[in-house]
């Protein structure tokens, strides 16, 4: 007898188990009928939550790919603000052999670039350098500063005939425009600027 408790508690455990998941997930209120009844319990049981189960499993897997796609929007339009805001306000970069051709000449062609060949060892460019960055920033991106150290990047100084130091080339529509050699006075510069631009 008391083998066949035993066998039986086994044997019904796991459906007590299901029982009490049902109750605190699905429908407590019909809880109180199947209790009424073991076995209706377990035909309910099989061939109703199982259903509102996987229902209730498609509906969150829906929901969870609604969420997904939307935080890829979100991720994509972000990146492309990022992008933009990087783009629309830059105002200096460094350029060398490897990079003038994308930094200056390509970039030439959507907004003008002023070059300035430059060399760390030269008074000159010592002075104009700060001059220039504060005019870029000053101008807000309706042109980028390119600077060039001469000693890095020989081939493109050879290229554009640079034979001295500080030498100011601007680029639009990827050729060179117009150009000043020599440490110029802030407000020629500037007159320059309003010139060729």
């Amino acid at each position: 007898m008391q083998i066949f408790f035993k066998s039986l508690k086994l044997y019904l455990f796991p459906f007590f188990k299901l029982e009490i998941i049902f109750k605190l997930v699905l429908f407590p209120k019909i809880l109180a009928i199947l209790l009424r009844s073991f076995e209706l319990s377990i035909i309910i049981f099989k061939y109703s939550s199982i259903k509102i189960i996987l229902g209730v499993s498609m509906i969150n897997d829906r929901e969870e790919e609604k969420l997904l796609k939307k935080k890829m929007e979100e991720i994509r339009r972000r990146f492309a603000q990022k992008d933009e805001y990087i783009y629309e306000n830059e105002v200096e970069v460094e350029a060398s052999d490897d990079n003038f051709q994308e930094k200056v000449i390509e970039k030439s062609k959507k907004i003008p670039v002023l070059v300035d060949f430059y060399a760390d060892w030269c008074n000159s460019c010592r002075m104009l350098s700060p001059i220039l960055e504060k005019i870029a920033k000053e101008y807000n991106g309706k042109f980028v500063l390119a600077k060039v150290n001469v000693d890095d990047a020989q081939i493109t100084a050879s290229e554009f005939g640079i034979m001295s130091i500080p030498t100011v080339i601007l680029f639009k529509n990827g050729e060179p425009v117009d150009y000043f050699v020599g440490a110029l006075p802030e407000s020629q510069i500037r007159e320059w600027l309003k010139r060729v631009l």
